[in-house]
């Protein structure tokens, strides 16, 4: 396989193709690895942070909580446990095809060219929609927290022409622009956490340690809470100064997001009835406004914009990484290496302009792109499965009960979904998409 290196704003430079049937086993030289300065150290932990902080993430807590009670915390956890074994793969997904279309790479090989492109099209419709739901609920937001005659939705397109704006700079902006959004957010979160802390433990009244509406498919739940931490992938350092693969910074931001995730999930139980959380989509709010009152209404409405901000914001920079490498290896046109952010911000203006936004189909479409990208960990423990040798029996068991999860977790949250007709038709057609890009994309190979 070729080297390559990818400069600041997502151009590959010095690269040769990779060799189609070049040997899994083949020795490749390899240089000393530099040391990372601190932006190159915290950006990927701040990419992968950037989907599971969004305000959308924060609600599906509140609602899982309301329902687990203090199971919530034990469950987080244990789904914690599954992503660390799920990071720890991209270590041999590195050692096999290091580069941020590594995913394109492993899936072509191992599955076939009609589904190749399917890890760039999943982020990119993600990208699109989700940052159509999050910009709007940033709008409504700023509207209703700080000036009220500022038109939401004016707000919503100017918050995107700025996330957009950023990555057309030049050098570190967007990157810049993403550690500022993730710190912003854990600082408002901590501040809750303590002061919600205080505030529990001023409260004397009786607490039920499980939920009223624990079920099968809210056990599986917090799988979704943690998607999106492969967003890191792209911009991950994997060497070490003595060359060797390292998963650490992988593995960091699941670890810090389950610390996040359990204690605010333990604030909000301590400070709001269960029954009221299972019952509302906006938990995180209530639960700021009963903390601090006024004051957490406004930490919280910064929390959402911030949080909103950092998942698109991560979204645009992994998958414009994705396809600017793929550009580079002549699997997309090179024009990719200049439109790749234009792509879903366009496609986000568009809907946000055809009132898609606020929509429940939105809501049900988001939902199935989240079940896709569960389902994306699945197959890609399966590719590398398929395409790894002489794998330990550690290895076997470990890939094999997180496969095991997984699919159950696609399977049961899929099934009780009262929209699943729906989520079904939408999987369906951004497969069928996928392979038809394929077949286009991959037609001379």
């Amino acid at each position: 396989m070729g080297r390559f290196e990818t400069g600041s704003n997502g151009c590959v430079r010095n690269h040769r193709p990779y060799n189609n049937d070049m040997d899994l086993n083949q020795n490749r030289k390899t240089t000393p690895a530099k040391s990372p300065n601190r932006l190159s150290r915290w950006l990927p932990i701040a990419l992968g942070l950037g989907l599971i902080l969004s305000p959308d993430n924060l609600a599906l807590l509140g609602r899982f909580t309301g329902m687990a009670g203090l199971w919530a915390p034990v469950i987080i956890i244990t789904a914690a446990g599954v992503y660390i074994a799920q990071a720890g793969a991209y270590k041999r997904l590195h050692s096999y095809f290091p580069g941020p279309a590594a995913e394109v790479v492993l899936v072509k090989k191992t599955i076939g060219n009609w589904f190749a492109l399917f890890p760039l099209v999943l982020r990119l419709v993600a990208a699109a929609f989700i940052a159509t739901g999050l910009m709007v609920s940033a709008g409504f937001v700023f509207n209703e927290v700080f000036l009220y005659w500022f038109p939401n939705f004016g707000f919503a397109f100017l918050l995107l022409g700025l996330l957009s704006a950023l990555h057309f700079f030049g050098g570190d902006f967007a990157q810049k622009a993403q550690l500022v959004f993730v710190a912003a957010a854990i600082t408002g979160l901590t501040v809750l956490i303590v002061v919600g802390v205080y505030v529990a433990f001023s409260n004397t009244a009786t607490l039920s340690w499980s939920g009223p509406l624990l079920g099968l498919d809210s056990i599986f739940t917090p799988l979704l809470l943690f998607i999106g931490f492969d967003l890191a992938y792209p911009l991950t350092t994997f060497k070490k100064p003595d060359n060797k693969s390292d998963s650490r910074p992988m593995k960091t931001i699941v670890i810090l997001a389950g610390i996040i995730l359990t204690l605010w999930s333990l604030t909000t139980f301590f400070n709001v009835s269960g029954a009221k959380l299972a019952d509302t989509s906006i938990a995180h709010i209530i639960t700021a406004r009963k903390i601090l009152g006024q004051s957490g209404r406004v930490i919280m409405a910064i929390v959402v914009i911030a949080g909103s901000c950092s998942a698109v914001n991560a979204l645009f920079i992994a998958s414009a990484r994705m396809a600017t490498d793929m550009a580079g290896r002549k699997i997309l046109p090179t024009i990719f290496q200049k439109i790749w952010v234009l792509l879903p911000a366009i496609a986000t203006a568009i809907m946000m302009a055809n009132g898609v936004a606020g929509g429940e189909k939105l809501e049900t479409y988001i939902r199935s792109i989240f079940l896709m990208w569960l389902g994306w960990y699945a197959l890609f423990q399966i590719s590398l499965l398929v395409r790894s040798q002489k794998l330990t029996a550690s290895n076997i068991f470990i890939a094999g009960i997180v496969l095991a999860i997984t699919l159950a977790g696609v399977f049961m949250l899929v099934l009780m979904d009262p929209q699943r007709v729906l989520i079904l038709k939408f999987t369906t057609a951004v497969l069928a998409g996928t392979a038809i890009l394929g077949a286009i994309f991959f037609r001379r190979r």
